[in-house]
């Protein structure tokens, strides 16, 4: 009993382990739309990998994950989302999906794009950029 119990317990762990990897680009997609639209930069912290490029109205860095995650949040604190609205969500393939999104704040409207990417078997951010309209 205790040997069947155990293998359950360890077969119970194997699947919830597959279903995080299989996780799928669309979901990964909505997941960063949605930390956009919070202005939470604390919810895309699993999505950001080792370097992410960011552009600010046509300032372009290529950031460690830590400077990253900093530059995103100055940006949302000094431009808190009133509204975002998706355009267009693109999945060029399995491997990458883009959303393009109106990011509306108290100073602005910007074009939002956001390019999520598939690293070993996880999504990744790649790319944001915001650019005032």
């Amino acid at each position: 009993m205790k040997r069947f119990l155990k293998i359950l317990i360890l077969l119970f762990f194997a699947g919830a382990g597959q279903h995080a990897y299989s996780q799928g680009s669309a979901s990964a997609i909505d997941d960063v739309v949605n930390a956009f639209r919070a202005g939470r930069v604390e919810n895309l912290e699993r999505y950001i990998d080792k370097y992410l490029s960011v552009e600010i109205n046509n300032n372009v860095g290529n950031y460690s994950h830590n400077q990253a995650r900093q530059v995103l949040k100055d940006f949302l604190t000094k431009n808190p989302p009133i509204e975002l609205n998706v355009n267009n969500n693109v999945s060029s393939n399995e491997m990458s999906r883009f959303a393009i999104c109106t990011y509306t704040s108290p100073k602005g409207k910007y074009q939002l794009y956001i390019q999520v990417q598939r690293v070993d078997r996880i999504y990744v951010l790649k790319e944001v950029r915001f650019d005032k309209e």
